[in-house]
């Protein structure tokens, strides 16, 4: 569209060059708008869709030894907008079988808002979920003892730091630093890959994907969770694609608006 205003406009430079920046200004501007708006409708589009996800942010946990050196394979997968590296330990705590969970500091999904307290800053520090806390009278400065599952050995104990917000996008699960899933058996690396997918694919083709390459791997599907997000998703996807449109034909009419008016000029 901008070559194409030049093109017409290159005959009247001479004689108008107001007119020219005008119409240069008024491109530049409709495409910047466009590109902008684009950005910030598939930012509130995400985080819509994340905020649906009531279970757990994401779509897929893929689970196994030597996860973290296959990210760019699994991003090769149809389907797959989104991969973040986590370290999950299974643990026994007071309320029973749970996760301690060691999110990707520059997580996009995992919101870890608190009612008191704050995260874990050492490795003897644990922040707990929001039920936890409230059915075992828990606070920040308590102490809570895990035990890893199918380990035997005495319970490993933690400082609680803080006590989780009972918000969608903030996990039910403990959470700790790496020094702290250190002290639960953890070599300290990934072994976890946190998988979005864009709604378009099946569960189905995105499983299957995942098996040809490491069929060893733990797989969970939270399938009737992603199953209603793409459900719900859809109308939100036609009205940014209108909004869109919309800005795309505002901004061609003022060009062309533009241009109208500098061919009467003439």
């Amino acid at each position: 569209m901008l070559g194409f205003v030049l093109k017409l406009s290159f005959g009247d430079i001479a004689r108008s060059r107001f007119r020219l920046l005008v119409m240069a200004f008024t491109v530049i501007a409709a495409l910047t708008a466009y590109v902008g708006l684009g950005a910030t409708l598939d930012e509130m589009g995400w985080r819509a869709k994340t905020a649906l996800k009531a279970e757990w942010p994401f779509d897929v946990t893929v689970r196994g030894q030597g996860v973290a050196g296959k990210v760019d394979a699994i991003r090769n997968i149809r389907g797959v907008a989104d991969i973040e590296e986590a370290i999950l330990v299974d643990v026994i705590a007071q309320i029973g079988e749970t996760r301690v969970l060691v999110p990707d500091p520059d997580s996009f999904c995992i919101r870890l808002d608190f009612d008191e307290g704050t995260a874990p800053a050492s490795d003897s520090e644990i922040a707990v979920p929001a039920e936890m806390a409230r059915y075992f009278s828990l606070a920040p400065g308590g102490a809570v003892r895990v035990l890893v599952s199918g380990r035997q050995g005495e319970p490993v104990e933690f400082t609680v730091s803080g006590i989780l917000a009972d918000k969608i996008g903030v996990p039910r699960m403990l959470i700790a630093t790496k020094g702290g899933a250190v002290r639960l058996g953890s070599d300290g690396t990934p072994n976890a890959l946190l998988l979005t997918l864009d709604g378009q694919v099946s569960m189905a083709s995105v499983q299957s994907a995942l098996a040809q390459i490491e069929r060893r791997w733990d797989i969970t599907a939270y399938d009737e969770q992603y199953e209603s997000v793409a459900r719900a998703s859809s109308p939100a996807d036609l009205t940014a694609a209108a909004i869109r449109s919309c800005v795309l034909v505002v901004s061609v009419a003022s060009v062309a608006s533009l241009l109208n008016l500098s061919q009467k000029e003439r």
